[in-house]
Protein backbone atom coordinates (compact mmCIF):
# COMPACT_ATOMS: atom_id res chain seq x y z
CA UNK A 1 0.00 0.00 0.00
CA UNK A 2 2.65 2.40 0.59
CA UNK A 3 4.71 2.04 -2.56
CA UNK A 4 0.67 2.25 -4.34
CA UNK A 5 0.25 6.00 -2.74
CA UNK A 6 3.84 6.72 -3.14
CA UNK A 7 3.79 5.89 -7.20
CA UNK A 8 0.25 7.71 -7.37
CA UNK A 9 1.69 11.00 -7.29
CA UNK A 10 3.67 10.50 -9.90
CA UNK A 11 1.62 8.64 -11.90
CA UNK A 12 0.20 10.85 -14.32
CA UNK A 13 3.98 11.84 -15.71
CA UNK A 14 4.27 8.39 -16.23
CA UNK A 15 0.71 7.22 -17.55
CA UNK A 16 -1.21 9.61 -19.91
CA UNK A 17 -4.76 9.96 -18.20
CA UNK A 18 -6.20 8.98 -21.33
CA UNK A 19 -4.96 4.99 -21.36
CA UNK A 20 -8.06 3.19 -20.44
CA UNK A 21 -6.59 0.32 -19.01
CA UNK A 22 -5.78 2.19 -15.69
CA UNK A 23 -8.87 3.46 -15.11
CA UNK A 24 -9.84 3.73 -11.39
CA UNK A 25 -13.04 1.52 -10.16
CA UNK A 26 -12.21 -0.97 -12.89
CA UNK A 27 -11.47 -4.44 -12.59
CA UNK A 28 -11.03 -7.00 -14.95
CA UNK A 29 -13.29 -9.39 -12.76
CA UNK A 30 -15.94 -7.11 -13.86
CA UNK A 31 -15.48 -9.03 -17.25
CA UNK A 32 -16.24 -12.02 -16.01
CA UNK A 33 -19.32 -11.05 -13.78
CA UNK A 34 -21.04 -9.47 -17.01
CA UNK A 35 -20.50 -12.50 -19.39
CA UNK A 36 -21.95 -15.00 -16.79
CA UNK A 37 -24.90 -12.51 -16.08
CA UNK A 38 -25.15 -12.69 -19.69
CA UNK A 39 -24.89 -16.58 -20.24
CA UNK A 40 -27.29 -16.97 -17.44
CA UNK A 41 -29.73 -14.53 -18.78
CA UNK A 42 -29.38 -16.75 -22.46
CA UNK A 43 -29.77 -20.20 -20.79
CA UNK A 44 -32.70 -19.09 -18.88
CA UNK A 45 -34.83 -17.21 -21.58
CA UNK A 46 -38.32 -18.40 -21.82
CA UNK A 47 -38.48 -17.04 -26.26
CA UNK A 48 -36.85 -18.50 -29.37
CA UNK A 49 -34.83 -21.55 -27.37
CA UNK A 50 -33.46 -22.89 -30.54
CA UNK A 51 -30.13 -22.37 -32.27
CA UNK A 52 -26.92 -22.29 -30.52
CA UNK A 53 -24.51 -19.22 -29.63
CA UNK A 54 -20.93 -18.47 -29.29
CA UNK A 55 -19.49 -16.14 -26.88
CA UNK A 56 -15.45 -15.05 -27.20
CA UNK A 57 -14.28 -13.26 -24.17
CA UNK A 58 -10.86 -11.78 -24.79
CA UNK A 59 -10.16 -10.24 -21.17
CA UNK A 60 -6.56 -9.96 -21.86
CA UNK A 61 -5.16 -6.49 -21.19
CA UNK A 62 -2.06 -4.18 -22.61
CA UNK A 63 -0.79 -4.65 -18.89
CA UNK A 64 -1.37 -8.66 -19.06
CA UNK A 65 1.71 -8.30 -22.04
CA UNK A 66 4.34 -6.15 -20.21
CA UNK A 67 7.38 -7.95 -19.62
CA UNK A 68 8.96 -7.44 -16.63
CA UNK A 69 12.39 -6.26 -17.94
CA UNK A 70 10.54 -3.58 -19.76
CA UNK A 71 8.91 -2.16 -16.32
CA UNK A 72 12.24 -2.16 -14.69
CA UNK A 73 14.12 -0.92 -17.88
CA UNK A 74 11.79 2.12 -18.51
CA UNK A 75 11.53 3.19 -14.51
CA UNK A 76 15.56 3.38 -14.25
CA UNK A 77 15.64 5.43 -17.47
CA UNK A 78 12.78 7.62 -16.24
CA UNK A 79 15.30 8.52 -13.35
CA UNK A 80 13.70 6.48 -10.76
CA UNK A 81 15.96 5.26 -8.00
CA UNK A 82 17.61 1.77 -8.28
CA UNK A 83 16.38 0.85 -4.85
CA UNK A 84 12.70 2.08 -5.40
CA UNK A 85 12.38 0.07 -8.59
CA UNK A 86 13.91 -2.83 -6.92
CA UNK A 87 11.52 -2.88 -3.89
CA UNK A 88 8.47 -2.49 -6.87
CA UNK A 89 9.80 -4.93 -8.96
CA UNK A 90 9.61 -7.61 -5.68
CA UNK A 91 6.19 -6.95 -5.26
CA UNK A 92 5.34 -7.55 -9.31
CA UNK A 93 7.90 -10.41 -9.97
CA UNK A 94 6.60 -12.71 -6.68
CA UNK A 95 3.55 -14.04 -8.15
CA UNK A 96 2.60 -17.57 -8.79
CA UNK A 97 -0.56 -19.05 -10.33
CA UNK A 98 -2.11 -22.69 -10.02
CA UNK A 99 -4.84 -24.02 -11.92
CA UNK A 100 -7.98 -25.68 -10.24
CA UNK A 101 -9.47 -28.38 -12.21
CA UNK A 102 -12.47 -30.55 -10.65
CA UNK A 103 -11.38 -29.21 -7.30
CA UNK A 104 -7.87 -30.50 -7.32
CA UNK A 105 -5.20 -27.72 -7.31
CA UNK A 106 -2.40 -27.90 -9.77
CA UNK A 107 1.38 -27.09 -9.61
CA UNK A 108 2.60 -24.07 -9.18
CA UNK A 109 3.45 -21.84 -12.31
CA UNK A 110 5.47 -18.82 -12.64
CA UNK A 111 4.91 -16.13 -15.17
CA UNK A 112 7.36 -13.87 -16.89
CA UNK A 113 5.57 -10.59 -17.20
CA UNK A 114 2.17 -8.97 -16.59
CA UNK A 115 0.90 -6.83 -14.12
CA UNK A 116 -1.33 -7.76 -11.12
Amino acid sequence: MVIANRLRGVIEKCIDGVQSAFVPGHLISDNVLLAYELLHMLKHKRLGKKGFMAVKLDMSKAYDKVEWNFIKEIMLRMGFDQKWVDDLMKCVTTVSYSVVINGHIGEKFLPTKGLR
